[in-house]
C-alpha cells in the first residue's frame, strides 16, 4: 500500500511528538499509543507498515544490552 506524502508527514510528526515525551519508547508501544491518532487523522497504516516506515526513516530505537 502506498501512502501519501502528507500522511507520512503526519505520522512522522506524531512519532516525534511522542518521542519527545518518551525518548526510549519502542515501536510496538508507540504504534499502540498512536493508533487512535492515526484514525482521527484518517491514516490507515498497519503495524508492519508503521515499523517499515520507522526503519526507512531511521527512527527505530536500538535496544540496550544489559
Amino acid at each position: 500500500m502506498e501512502f501519501k506524502a502528507e500522511e507520512l508527514l503526519t505520522v512522522k510528526q506524531l512519532v516525534e511528538r511522542q518521542r519527545r515525551l518518551m525518548p526510549r519508547l519502542g515501536a510496538r508501544k508507540l504504534y499502540f499509543l498512536l493508533e487512535q491518532s492515526f484514525v482521527e487523522n484518517g491514516i490507515k497504516i498497519g503495524r508492519d507498515a508503521f515499523f517499515a516506515y520507522l526503519k526507512r526513516e531511521q527512527m527505530l530505537i536500538n535496544s540496550r544490552n544489559f
